[in-house]
């Protein structure tokens, strides 16, 4: 899976997640093609609850995130860790109920994207 952020959104989402000490979140937009995926803007969404170790993004938020989005693609999901760039047991399990989302997650260590496959191997079986 390839995925192409440009550098102004990357160190804008960077910007973001290094205000305060709470975890910060929003959605990715841009196009998902058949080669993987190209981020052109985000948006910043409220975290609903405030924890260093954790986000929530409420249904109501994620229903105004889609009407604030309008034509735009939602293709993903970003949030910033307080520790290494990799997905804690609770994105995984975001992940498996947003298996189309590519998910950002920006840590002390950098950052990472990941996708969940949901698709079965048809060449092992059960």
């Amino acid at each position: 899976m390839i995925c192409i952020f440009p550098k102004k959104v990357l160190n804008e989402i960077k910007a973001v997640c290094a205000e305060g000490k709470e975890e910060h979140c929003g959605m990715l937009l841009g196009e998902k093609n058949p080669d993987g995926f190209i981020v052109d803007d985000f948006l910043p969404l409220p975290n609903a609850i405030t924890t260093m170790a954790s986000f929530t993004i409420s249904p109501e938020v994620m229903i105004d995130a889609m009407a604030q989005a309008g034509e735009r693609k939602i293709i993903g999901i970003y949030h910033n860790h307080p520790c290494d760039a990799h997905p804690s047991w609770i994105d995984l399990k975001g992940m498996l109920t947003l298996p189309a989302l590519i998910w950002l997650i920006i840590g002390i260590d950098g950052m990472g994207v990941f996708k969940i496959n949901t698709q079965k191997d048809s060449s092992h079986p059960p």
